[in-house]
């Protein structure tokens, strides 16, 4: 077998791999319901990348056809050793930092649901340290660009961030790996614009001309 759609997580998305070679096991449990181990060495087409992949299935029966009561699917190396929270990640505000902390994790188990509703509560962590009149999210971010922290594209962006994790919590519509990720580098830019860039610009040109 080859040809099959994985997720890469060098590529940082699904892309189509060859099977190098895999193994598999059955057990049957005394209620009838079956679990299925399937362990993979795969190779990403595009970027050569190899890979492990592990899943495990248990369904109602013995038939792979049957009901699946439960399943999952990890890979390895996993994609949580692919991102790190930015430097000076020590000078957000104490809850926006465990916010962010919390929402890189869940983007590394690749659980995109969630992240994209930390995503929206990190904004929100955020407009509520900064905005002065702060309302509802949509107010927050505006004030961003009226108190002149942001411009008006960024906050543009920031508001299709919000606007994703808006579908993500109200509609239950997970965004694809590839917009989180880009929603997750838009966020990092607000954090360092907001709370890291003004420290690193105060040991510039500090010091009087001669």
């Amino acid at each position: 077998m080859g040809n099959e759609q994985f997720y890469c997580t060098n590529c940082k998305r699904k892309t189509i791999h060859d099977l190098l070679h895999d193994e598999s096991e059955k057990h049957i449990a005394e209620d009838g319901t079956c679990t299925w181990k399937v362990y993979e060495l795969i190779r990403c087409f595009g970027c050569q990348n190899i890979s492990f992949h592990f899943s495990d299935c248990r369904t109602r029966t013995p038939d792979p056809h049957s009901e699946v009561l439960s399943a999952k699917s990890e890979y390895y190396p996993n994609s949580r050793d692919s991102r790190e929270p930015i430097e000076g990640v020590e000078k957000f505000p104490e809850v926006t930092q465990r916010i962010y902390k919390e929402l890189i994790k869940v983007v590394h188990e690749d659980t995109r649901l969630l992240a994209a509703i930390g995503l929206r509560t990190l904004l929100e962590s955020v407009c509520r340290d900064q905005s002065y009149t702060w309302r509802n999210l949509y107010e927050g971010i505006e004030d961003l660009s009226v108190y002149g922290i942001l411009s008006f594209t960024q906050v543009e962006f920031l508001h299709a961030c919000r606007f994703m994790g808006n579908v993500a919590a109200h509609e239950i519509v997970a965004p694809t790996m590839a917009e989180l990720v880009a929603a997750l580098d838009i966020a990092e830019t607000l954090l360092k614009t907001i709370y890291i860039l003004p420290e690193k610009a105060k040991s510039i040109g500090s010091k009087p001309k001669e």
